[in-house]
């Protein structure tokens, strides 16, 4: 399924790239606030810091990617693990959007206890998507492709970790 997007200006100037459906969750709030909700989202502006190494595990369309990345400065580096393809693409149209492409990489998979393959339920606000069917996700689903972190550690040669979301 593609999905059609539109670009969502906050009131800092970052442009998040999200489906065009205006009654979406996360959608409606950055509309009509322009700018997230949550208190989390301003610890994250003012605890990242230039050369950190950071992750965002489940980075959906790239709302707390872009609050970290613009605080890395030329050495730091952001990895984003998304699994959908949607939602992956949306997050890569963000992350260039924003000129961020040598501060961050997306990884599409799910990160887990193990590698492999897992069925995720989809539902029509992405970060409600999840491993198990429930009332918020649709009757659709598809394979995404599971690592580890410590696969990824190894692969990516990661020293440290300054910050997890």
């Amino acid at each position: 399924m593609n999905i059609k997007t539109t670009y969502i200006t906050l009131n800092d100037g970052t442009k998040i790239c999200a489906p065009e459906e205006a009654n979406l969750m996360s959608n409606y709030v950055l509309l009509e606030q322009g700018d997230w909700f949550e208190d989390e989202i301003h610890f994250v502006r003012h605890f990242i810091k230039p050369g950190m190494i950071a992750l965002d595990i489940g980075a959906n369309d790239g709302l707390y990617s872009t609050a970290i990345a613009n605080n890395l400065g030329d050495n730091g580096k952001l990895w984003c693990f998304e699994p959908t393809p949607n939602t992956a693409k949306a997050l890569r149209s963000t992350i260039e959007k924003n000129k961020l492409e040598k501060q961050v990489e997306v990884i599409e998979a799910g990160l887990s206890d193990h590698a492999g393959t897992a069925t995720f339920y989809l539902s029509p606000n992405a970060e409600l998507n999840s491993l198990t069917s429930s009332t918020e996700t649709s009757e659709e689903s598809l394979t995404i492709k599971l690592l580890t972190l410590d696969q990824c550690k190894k692969e990516h040669d990661w020293k440290k970790i300054d910050f997890i979301k």
